[in-house]
């Protein structure tokens, strides 16, 4: 029978464990739409360069010429206020999710040092353990780390400039940094969604004891 100091480091860890799906959750689908947005933003970013780049190609440029180089200057600075925007956006989605995985982590080490049935108990059906679904989201967490910092020397690039003889160079290595946005090669969504399926918080098991293995009830 689990003692009443034992339910309460699994109320706990429950609890940081609802936190950290929900933040996590929450947090791939703002995750998700602010990387669409900065998509849009990068482009206009890119084509506003590019146009400046034409309509300043004539020294004695016509008055319409030099009006479009205006408005492709203008459209420029506003997508890369956008685009910086953006991911100081994104900065702070990946803070929130950090936090929540790191808060889970105080709980599971305070389970761990009271060296109680909690420790070693199964969270899950399955099997695992409060530090087997610690491991996979800071795992997560960390992608994400990674993630950021690509972005960060994406928007770097893309929001920069190039040398006026070189910019057939740069336009083919915007290209690719768009796809690299796009592409979100540190993450992985597949095995992330398969994981959130197969282990919601609402699959945690019941506290260690004589039933051990049942499910948590949901009260309505």
């Amino acid at each position: 029978m689990a003692s009443h100091r034992e339910e309460e480091q699994w109320a706990a860890l429950r609890r940081s464990f609802t936190q950290a799906f929900t933040s996590l959750e929450l947090g791939r689908r703002r995750w998700a739409k602010l990387s669409e947005e900065g998509k849009r933003a990068l482009s206009h970013c890119t084509n506003s360069h590019l146009k400046l780049h034409y309509a300043e190609g004539e020294p004695s440029a016509s008055p319409v010429r030099r009006q479009l180089a205006l408005r492709a200057l203008q459209q420029q600075q506003r997508s890369q206020d956008e685009a910086r925007a953006l991911l100081a956006e994104l900065e702070g989605v990946l803070v929130k999710m950090q936090e929540a995985v790191a808060l889970l982590r105080r709980r599971v080490e305070q389970a761990e040092a009271g060296r109680s049935a909690v420790r070693d108990a199964a969270l899950f059906p399955s099997g695992l353990r409060a530090g087997d679904l610690l491991g996979c989201l800071e795992g997560f967490t960390s992608a994400y780390a990674r993630e950021m910092a690509l972005r960060r020397e994406l928007v770097r690039e893309l929001c920069g400039g190039w040398a006026r003889e070189d910019v057939s160079s740069w336009e083919s290595g915007a290209r690719l940094a768009l796809s690299a946005w796009v592409m979100q090669p540190y993450i992985e969504d597949a095995p992330m969604d398969l994981f959130f399926e197969e282990h919601s918080a609402e699959g945690i098991v019941s506290p260690p004891s004589g039933n051990r293995g049942q499910r948590h009830e949901r009260k309505g």
